[in-house]
């Protein structure tokens, strides 16, 4: 009975020890401080008002590319967060100066590159996955790197380690079963 009760809380502990809790804003891991800035156009990232938010601009240094705010995940988990995007293009165009993040080197627009110029903000929210050791991050894009940057304004960053899924407790059930035959004892013929 003793080695039934150790096998079992040992596939708990497992278990447990499989998952984290839930925080938000740019914290524990994920502190601004551990996370990498990549510019190619002239563009900056703001930490000013970490760990609630964090800002970045396009560049408008005559140079098109990024400025990317990246980290690797810490383990399978679901990352969300709020974005405020406004441009100050001299034509209020946004599609010469996106906002977007990127997840393994591949970029996602998140503004709308079409959007009447008449109306230079936009916002939103997103959530999506990322497994361990995936390289995810902002990126303020710049297609021309003239006539004035965005301004993006990344908050309610949170981070969710996704639920254990059946596999892993149908993988902990069998060794909880097999444990247990194990310790069975035989009786004599």
């Amino acid at each position: 009975m003793k080695l039934k009760l150790t096998h079992c809380s040992s596939v708990i502990v497992l278990a447990l020890g499989l998952c984290h809790p839930a925080f938000a804003d740019f914290s524990n891991y994920y502190n601004v401080a551990n996370w990498t800035i990549n510019d190619n156009a002239g563009g900056s990232v703001d930490l000013s008002s970490a760990p609630a938010s964090v800002t970045l601009t396009s560049g408008n240094a005559g140079i098109p590319g990024d400025t990317i705010f990246s980290i690797t995940a810490e383990g399978l988990e679901k990352i969300a967060f709020d974005w405020s995007y406004t441009t100050n293009d001299l034509w209020g165009e946004s599609g010469t100066d996106a906002f977007g993040y990127v997840l393994n080197g591949n970029f996602t627009t998140l503004i709308d590159p079409n959007q009447d110029s008449s109306i230079p903000t936009q916002s939103g929210s997103i959530e999506f996955i990322v497994n361990p050791h995936d390289v995810f991050g902002f990126d303020a894009n710049t297609l021309d790197g003239y006539y004035g940057s965005a301004v993006t304004v990344v908050s309610n960053f949170t981070v969710t380690a996704v639920p254990l899924t059946e596999t892993i407790w149908m993988f902990s059930g069998g060794l909880l079963l097999m444990s247990s035959m194990l310790g069975r004892r035989r009786l004599p013929a």
